[in-house]
């Protein structure tokens, strides 16, 4: 057989070749996008059915005269987003938003009062809270203290910056801090908006947002009392 034919012959199963792994990769990209679509169209339906049954459970809500457990005299509580990452009904994420929770694992200080007990009832489901003691607001504080300058995200390891902020409210260091927020002082307010919400982590999972098994499960939300000193501990 001459060089020729040979060579002819070689060209020849090389674009045989080429073309049937572009006929299989076709094959694959037609097949593809019908998976994906399926898959999308399957989490669709179940974000539906959530946020219906979301909205469903805030209408039975609105509507019980279920007498709310607020307390007399304002009390300190720690709140804590444990779940809730997906759709929610708008009255859900409104509430988020005011009260700073926007993400996964974020905390806050809060005044119990009828208002705030009442936003609490309404997003139960996704969060923790309770009565902290002096160790965890210091821990917290101290480990997890940040605050905003010049909008950026600023630790409080400086005394001379929270002086420069709160020195008018009498505020000008770490424990004048904790002070206000733990006996909920004249200036409470102030000193909680000055504080960023608090970025706790997951212990099921080794970092923040990782996907993995939940932490708090649905029946064990809401108010945890004196036990949310030993979530907190788990998750700072």
């Amino acid at each position: 057989v001459s060089e020729v034919l040979l060579k002819k012959r070689k060209h020849l199963e090389r674009i045989k070749a080429e073309r049937a792994a572009a006929s299989l990769l076709k094959k694959q990209v037609r097949k593809a996008p019908k998976k994906v679509v399926f898959k999308r169209a399957e989490q669709f339906v179940r974000e539906y059915r959530t946020l219906e049954n979301e909205n469903k459970r805030l209408d039975r809500l609105a509507k019980s005269n279920k007498k709310l457990d607020v307390p007399e005299e304002p009390t300190l509580a720690f709140v804590i987003r444990v779940r809730g990452h997906g759709k929610l009904p708008d009255k859900i994420k409104k509430i988020f938003k005011l009260l700073k929770l926007n993400n996964l694992y974020n905390g806050r200080f809060i005044k119990l009062n009828k208002a705030t007990v009442t936003m609490l009832n309404m997003i139960q489901p996704y969060v923790v809270y309770g009565t902290p003691n002096i160790k965890s607001v210091r821990e917290l504080i101290y480990k997890r203290g940040y605050t905003k300058v010049k909008n950026e995200k600023v630790p409080l390891t400086d005394n001379t910056l929270i002086e420069k902020e709160l020195g008018k409210y009498n505020i000008i260091c770490m424990e004048d801090i904790v002070h206000e927020i733990y006996t909920l002082g004249p200036n409470f307010k102030y000193v909680n908006n000055f504080l960023y919400a608090f970025k706790l982590v997951n212990p099921n999972n080794s970092t923040l947002g990782k996907k993995g098994t939940p932490f708090i499960t649905y029946s064990e939300t809401g108010n945890r009392g004196e036990e949310i000193n030993d979530i907190i501990q788990k998750m700072n």
